[in-house]
C-alpha cells in the first residue's frame, strides 16, 4: 500500500478558532445551527481545547457540520473513519465522507480519496480513478502536501497504461473545468441556507430556451451509474451529443446528489451565464439511481 495512512492523516483538522472565540461563543452558534461553529467545536473536543479531549464528542459536531455540508467536517469525519478515532474504523464510511468533501473541492479529502482508490480502500481498487483525484488534490495543494499526493499519483501512473493515464487525465481536467464553472464549496452554510449543489449567482432565464439544444456538457462529478444512466437516455433516439468540454456545448447539465449520503437529487441546465431550469428529486435510498432517469427524462422533455 503507498502512503494512505499519511494522505489519510492530512485530512485530521487543526485549530481554526481565533483569538477572541471561546467555548461558550462557539457553542451558542453550533446549537443554532452554523455549520462553522459545529466544525470548530469538534475541532476543540478533537483537540482538547478548552474541553476534556473527546474524540467521541468531536466526532458528534464534525457530523452536525458535515450533515449541513460544511466540506471541511466532511473530510475531517472521513478521517476518523478511516483512523478509527472516536469511531469505529470503516473504510467505506470513510470514503462516503471523503467523497463529498472532494467533490466540493476539499483538497485534503480529494487526495485521501485517491488514496483509497489507489490501495482499495472502502472502494474496489481503481487506478485510473486514484490518479485522477490524486491529480486533481496535486493541482490544489502546495508543499509537503502537495509532494506527497504528487509521489502517490505518480506510483500510481507506473502501474497504468498510455490509454488509462490518457484518460485520467481529460477526466481531471473535466472536474477542473466543472468546478470553475460551478463551483460547490461553500463551508460557512448553515441549516437554514441551501445546500452545497445549489448554484453561483446566475441570472435567471426560461426553460424555452432549452428547445432545439443539440449538444450537451454533462456534469455528475464522479457519480458514474448515475452519469451514464443520463448519457443513456440522452442520447437514446436522439440528436443530442454529449461532448467533454463546456465551450461545446449549446447548455451544461449539472447533476448532484446531496443531503448526506444522497437523500436528494438535484439538477440544473445552464446556457450562457442564465440557469434556465432546476430540477429536484428526493429518495431515501442512495442505491436507488431513479432520479437520474428522471432527470434525463425531464430535460429531453423540454428540448423538443
Amino acid at each position: 500500500r503507498i502512503a494512505t495512512a499519511v494522505i489519510v492523516a492530512g485530512g485530521l483538522a487543526v485549530m481554526v478558532l481565533s483569538a477572541q472565540d471561546n467555548l461558550d461563543t462557539v457553542r451558542q452558534a453550533a446549537e443554532r445551527g452554523d455549520a462553522t461553529a459545529q466544525f470548530n467545536l469538534g475541532v476543540m473536543y478533537a483537540n482538547g481545547e478548552g474541553v476534556p479531549q473527546d474524540d467521541a464528542e468531536a466526532v458528534q459536531w464534525y457530523r452536525l457540520a458535515a450533515d449541513n455540508g460544511h466540506a471541511e467536517a466532511q473530510g475531517t469525519l472521513g478521517a476518523m473513519y478511516a483512523t478509527g478515532r472516536g469511531v469505529p474504523q470503516d473504510d467505506v464510511e470513510a470514503v462516503q465522507w471523503f467523497r463529498l468533501a472532494a467533490e466540493q473541492g476539499h483538497a485534503s479529502s480529494q487526495g485521501a480519496l485517491g488514496a483509497m482508490y489507489m490501495n482499495g480502500q472502502g472502494v474496489p481498487q481503481d487506478d485510473e480513478t486514484a490518479h485522477v483525484w490524486l491529480n486533481i488534490a496535486a493541482s490544489r495543494s502546495a508543499g509537503e502536501q502537495r509532494s506527497e499526493y504528487v509521489e502517490a499519483r505518480d506510483a500510481v501512473a507506473e502501474r497504468m497504461t498510455r490509454g488509462q493515464l490518457a484518460e485520467a487525465q481529460r477526466r481531471a481536467r473535466e472536474w477542473d473545468e466543472a468546478s470553475r464553472l460551478f463551483p460547490t464549496n461553500d463551508s460557512t452554510r448553515t441549516t437554514s441556507e441551501s445546500p452545497s449543489v445549489n448554484p453561483p449567482n446566475f441570472e435567471y432565464g426560461d426553460e424555452s430556451e432549452l428547445r432545439g439544444v443539440k449538444t450537451v456538457y454533462l456534469d455528475t462529478g464522479f457519480e458514474l451509474k448515475a452519469r451514464n444512466d443520463i448519457v443513456d437516455k440522452l442520447t437514446a433516439d436522439t440528436a443530442l451529443a454529449v461532448v467533454d468540454h463546456p465551450q461545446e456545448a449549446d447548455v451544461v447539465l449539472v447533476f448532484r446528489w446531496d443531503g448526506g449520503f444522497g437523500t436528494i437529487a438535484k439538477g440544473y441546465a445552464i446556457i450562457g451565464n442564465r440557469l434556465v431550469w432546476e430540477f429536484e428529486d428526493r429518495r431515501l435510498n442512495i442505491l436507488q439511481r431513479l432520479p437520474s432517469t428522471n432527470f434525463a427524462r425531464n430535460f429531453l422533455k423540454l428540448i423538443k
